[in-house]
């Protein structure tokens, strides 16, 4: 049960209120005793996932043998399929997962295995793009319809923007209010991505990004009065074809930057279509797998 104390920490989720499983969750689930009742008949725990906490996680994942696959993946499902785990949702928890081994597999490619020390490390946002097969993926434009490949160098003359941009994340928190940029130098400080809250009709996750102001400047700023740029990768996740009606309009509307970010002052609000990354997922049961689609503005 450890490795899947190691998946909930990592995924930011907990096992549901009605479970039993939650009363052992001090024990067993890396969940932190915020209060006690003074005749300590009560007590209230927080499952807040914590940087160092992650780190520890990580290591789990990684340092057994394919104990990822044997272990600790099966229990997740088991505890799903008993409703014992409370999410937002299998696709959404499936898309979780792909984005954490893709930063994982980044981190270990330039800093070596886990036990050699994670510490959080930033890496290129190319890099995560390349780990995630960008190459492979089909591109749609706005309306939906497939890109030819005459299209492509233009496709790729919009990723060349992205050099320069780094990202780093070793878990998800479940967001509660409309994000702001500062809501998105918080989630980098703290190496965390985020979900939107539930019932939210847009982008499910959210992974923050920035722009180093120098070569040597290696650490994401939260500072206000930092000069950095800040933005993030918007991902929605869906269980159906891509030739579905719908997949239009969550293409060319659901993950434009105006339509998640209508508050009022939200500087968010205003980046074009182009100053993000949108990924489409579509976790189905096809022969391939899972898909995945990038819109670019071309």
């Amino acid at each position: 049960m450890v490795g899947v104390a190691s998946m909930l920490c990592r995924l930011g989720v907990r096992p549901s209120s009605i479970s039993g499983l939650a009363f052992r969750a001090v024990a067993d689930f890396m969940a932190t005793l915020a209060f006690v009742t003074f005749e300590r008949d009560a007590f209230l725990s927080s499952y807040t996932s914590e940087p160092v906490l992650t780190f520890g996680a990580v290591n789990v994942w990684y340092e057994c043998k394919d104990g990822l696959v044997k272990y600790i993946l099966p229990q997740l499902k088991k505890l799903i399929l008993s409703d014992v785990v409370d999410s937002g949702g299998v696709g959404e928890m499936v898309a979780c997962i792909l984005m954490l081994l893709a930063m994982d597999k980044c981190v270990m490619d330039d800093y070596g295995r886990v036990d050699n020390g994670l510490i959080g490390q930033l890496v290129p946002v190319e890099k995560f793009l390349a780990v995630l097969q960008i190459e492979k993926m089909q591109i749609y434009k706005k309306g939906g319809d497939t890109t030819s490949d005459d299209e492509r160098p233009a496709f790729n003359k919009w990723l060349s923007k992205w050099e320069g941009w780094y990202m780093g994340f070793t878990h998800f928190v479940q967001l509660v209010l409309e994000p702001d940029e500062e809501t998105l130098w918080y989630l980098l400080g703290r190496r965390a991505a985020g979900v939107s809250p539930r019932g939210q009709n847009g982008a499910d996750l959210l992974i923050p990004m920035f722009r180093r102001q120098s070569e040597g400047d290696s650490d994401a700023k939260t500072s206000e009065t930092s000069k950095q740029e800040v933005s993030l990768m918007l991902v929605q996740v869906k269980d159906r074809s891509f030739r579905d009606s719908e997949f239009t309009q969550a293409a060319s509307k659901q993950l434009s930057p105006s339509f998640l970010f209508d508050s009022t002052g939200n500087p968010l609000s205003k980046k074009a279509d182009g100053d993000v990354i949108r990924i489409y997922m579509d976790i189905g049961e096809e022969a391939n797998g899972v898909s995945r689609f990038i819109m670019p503005p071309l």
